[in-house]
């Protein structure tokens, strides 16, 4: 029984070790990353913090709550395989 597995083992990993060899050519980059772009960002969190020292004294809880937003820009320019931007 001990040799029926092992031979069984043997066959199913061998097949996926062959399709692992196989040479695929990339397909052609249809797409340039030339050119300029505008966002914006943002996000918020919300909650309560308060501290307990080594001494046991505990602070009084404090409003960790807040939100920032913000717009990023800049411009690429794509020269082959290497892109540039600011």
């Amino acid at each position: 029984m001990k040799k029926i597995l092992f031979a069984a083992a043997i066959v199913l990993t061998s097949g996926s070790a062959f399709a692992a060899d196989l040479v695929v050519k990339a397909p052609p980059m249809r797409h340039s990353w030339t050119g300029c772009y505008v966002g914006a960002a943002g996000g918020g969190v919300w909650g309560k913090s308060r501290h307990v020292s080594a001494t046991g004294d505990i602070t009084n809880s404090f409003d960790i709550s807040g939100g920032i937003i913000g717009v990023e820009y800049g411009c690429n320019y794509q020269t082959g395989m290497w892109v540039i931007g600011t």
